[in-house]
């Protein structure tokens, strides 16, 4: 009960307001009525007159008792009116607060995607840029994988098979003892390696090269091209070439081994005696005229 006078709603406020005011004016006219009979000296029963002084004290009380309430209400509805204004107040300050942040946001959201609409913009632009970058970067790397391919035949190790080097050590080995000396052109990196593949099948084979006497690095008039085989020049003129070097040059055939080289002949090369000549790959030397056999004889000569 406390709670709801000293803390009422509105509605109950002005209930209570209207209320006190009403019987404000009753206890006033209880008052009046009072004074006016007290001031008529009007007769009334003698049962009655007791009644008067406190029908006129209880009137006086009620007045003030209604009045401060009637005060106390309207304070408090006046109070809660105002709050309720505020109340009101803050609710649409913050709407509108809540509305200028949206159109804040909505500022900003624009100004976001006009930056980027510009980006995607400049991104679409590098892209194309890119593209085109790309296209030239491939254009350049075919050329230069062509010109990777180029160098690869020119630069690529050659090497003798395991399935070659059996098939020679096969072919040889009833040969052994046969004379040979492998040559290959000074400087010649690539060449030299090749030419050891060799070496190690005539080892295999049992063939002699004398040692070191016969593996050679020489420097060449012409370089030879692929591998060259040097003959004696009567031996080979008089159809006395013997079974080894036969075997020889017939698997170097069957085995695609010569690469560009040949058979050649010369007086120079010892009876009995064949001359192993590694020489460039042909790739290499294409723009060059291949080996003369004058030239490549001579070139052999010193090293008999």
């Amino acid at each position: 009960m406390i709670t709801w006078l000293t803390s009422p709603s509105p509605s109950l406020a002005a209930t209570l307001t209207a209320w006190s005011e009403a019987t404000l004016i009753v206890a006033t006219l209880v008052v009046v009525a009072g004074l006016a009979v007290e001031y008529l000296k009007t007769p009334y029963p003698k049962k009655v007159r007791p009644v008067l002084p406190l029908l006129l004290i209880g009137g006086v009380t009620l007045q003030l008792v209604t009045l401060a309430g009637a005060i106390w209400f309207s304070v408090t509805l006046q109070k809660l009116t105002i709050a309720q204004e505020h109340q009101e107040q803050r609710t649409e300050l913050n709407a509108i607060r809540q509305m200028a942040l949206a159109s804040l946001e909505t500022t900003k959201l624009r100004n976001a995607l006009g930056s980027a609409t510009a980006a995607q913009q400049a991104l679409q632009d590098e892209n194309l840029d890119l593209k085109q970058s790309l296209g030239e970067a491939n254009a350049e790397v075919a050329t230069l994988e062509d010109k990777a391919g180029i160098v690869d035949a020119h630069t690529e190790q050659r090497r003798l098979k395991v399935a070659d080097r059996l098939a020679l050590v096969a072919a040889l080995l009833p040969f052994a003892k046969q004379k040979v000396q492998i040559f290959s052109i000074a400087g010649d990196v690539e060449g030299e390696k090749y030419r050891d593949d060799f070496v190690r099948v005539f080892e295999r084979a049992g063939w002699d090269h004398d040692g070191q006497n016969g593996v050679v690095q020489a420097a060449f008039d012409v370089d030879p091209v692929g591998l060259t085989i040097i003959l004696h020049q009567v031996d080979a003129g008089h159809g006395h070439t013997n079974p080894a070097i036969n075997a020889l040059i017939a698997t170097l055939k069957r085995l695609d081994l010569f690469q560009g080289g040949g058979v050649f002949i010369s007086d120079q090369v010892p009876d009995g005696t064949v001359k192993v000549a590694i020489g460039k790959k042909g790739p290499e030397v294409a723009s060059r005229a291949g080996p003369t056999k004058a030239s490549l004889i001579g070139s052999l000569g010193a090293y008999r």
